[in-house]
């Protein structure tokens, strides 16, 4: 299993920390787990929100069997973060294809956002952080106040 978090400047650390931690575990019984961080665009490293630089494993590559999309950012409209990333494009545009490709795309907090931009939930259920609840709806997107939603090839939470 071929597992991508995407990470940017301004990512939230706990949004991709956490799924990293998990699916690093899992590669420790089960070898076929591939797990790692990656960018849109070409970078050596990302700057989270809180500060920390973190190491990339390179840019996103064929379609994996799940992608995660880490929020930051959103809610206090910092120069960095997801918000940004949504405003050049190429965010919403590379989980559109990777959606279209087959890959589950899991969005986490205000990563959400960046799927909604890029058109995957339109029409559909899904959850986000509390103070992006309103936008997602604006977005077209029936919000349940759920910690997640699954709906087959999209989670949010």
């Amino acid at each position: 299993m071929n597992v991508r978090i995407i990470v940017f400047d301004g990512v939230d650390e706990i949004d991709f920390l956490a799924p990293y931690s998990v699916f690093r575990r899992a590669a420790t019984v089960r070898p076929e787990v591939d797990v790692r961080l990656v960018t849109i665009e070409p970078a050596v490293s990302v700057v989270c929100g809180q500060g920390l630089t973190v190491l990339t494993d390179g840019v996103m590559d064929a379609a994996p069997d799940l992608v995660f999309v880490p929020g930051g950012g959103w809610v206090n409209r910092v120069p960095h973060g997801v918000r940004a990333a949504i405003e050049r494009g190429l965010l919403p545009e590379t989980i559109a294809r990777l959606h279209r490709q087959g890959s589950i795309i899991a969005g986490i907090c205000t990563g959400v956002m960046a799927l909604a931009a890029a058109g995957i939930l339109q029409g559909g259920t899904a959850t986000t952080h509390r103070a992006a609840m309103d936008d997602l709806r604006q977005a077209g997107v029936q919000v349940l106040e759920a910690r997640v939603v699954d709906t087959g090839a999209i989670v949010t939470c």
